[in-house]
């Protein structure tokens, strides 16, 4: 989220299989990079906090992570949502990951477009 170009190809899986908002599902780093670039380039001023983690390691299972994330500000760049509106925006998202030997090997993550869109449009009109 701060637009560190190098973390998705240093940290994930070449093989990685992404699973987003509006049953996208995107396979390889290249992929995954650009689905978070659209979206933080919709936002590049807002502020991402990360609300709760949790790791786990259990026997015969794969380690796992999951954040419960936000990210608030102006919808004042061009990505995933179209045209920059100036519009306070509040998302609220969720990912999943499960790690193998060599790095980040699926990542599940959501959030509510509907409201993302619902704050854009209540701006523009």
């Amino acid at each position: 989220m701060s637009a560190d170009l190098s973390i998705i190809p240093a940290e994930y899986d070449r093989a990685i299989t992404g699973f987003y908002p509006g049953g996208v599902e995107l396979v390889s780093t290249d992929g995954v990079d650009d689905f978070w670039i659209k979206l933080r380039a919709a936002f590049p001023s807002a502020t991402f906090a990360i609300e709760h983690q949790i790791g786990r390691e259990d026997p015969m299972m794969s380690p796992r992570a999951a954040i419960r994330w936000s990210l608030t500000g102006k919808h004042d760049g061009w990505g995933a949502f179209g045209k920059p509106s100036g519009a306070e925006v509040h998302v609220m998202g969720a990912s999943h990951v499960e790690f193998g030997p060599w790095g980040i090997r699926r990542e599940y993550t959501l959030y509510d477009e509907t409201s993302i869109w619902k704050q854009i449009a209540m701006k523009t009109g």
